[in-house]
């Protein structure tokens, strides 16, 4: 069976990828490959219906976690290797244990840096985000509709 590919506004998927990784991450995203439209379930409620042909992974294709893009601490510490290296050893500190990120950005708003850093997130999430859609065969625009 041939599966439609649909173009997939990248703002589609930029937006599953923020629900999907959202703070706890407990929500879930998916991009519909045959409507190009996105599907959200929260385990905190709120969910869209899930369909009944779900369990077909050439159709609904789940939003990665950014943990699988190597955008979580490891990124954080390259940030500090390159930008700002004198806090290279107080940033690997801050990932020692719950409540990182929140040390880890304390630190940077204490040293002026936490905009900086989250330009260079953002930038670094798109450009995995750019990788997954060509890995996945999942085509897109970046013009708005």
């Amino acid at each position: 069976m041939t599966t439609p590919n649909v173009v997939f506004a990248f703002d589609t998927i930029e937006m599953a990828f923020d629900y999907a990784n959202f703070d706890d991450r407990s929500n879930d995203a998916y991009l519909d490959r045959h409507t190009g439209s996105s599907l959200y379930f929260s385990m905190l409620g709120d969910s869209d219906d899930e369909p009944d042909d779900f369990d077909d992974t050439t159709r609904y294709v789940a939003i990665p976690d950014t943990r699988d893009f190597g955008l979580g601490s490891q990124l954080a510490v390259q940030f500090a290797s390159e930008i700002a290296p004198a806090l290279l050893d107080d940033v690997r500190d801050a990932f020692g244990g719950r409540g990182a990120f929140r040390r880890f950005k304390d630190l940077l708003d204490r040293n002026g840096l936490l905009e900086s850093w989250y330009e260079y997130q953002a930038g670094h999430e798109r450009k995995a985000i750019l990788q997954w859609c060509a890995n996945n065969d999942i085509r897109y625009t970046m013009d708005t509709p």
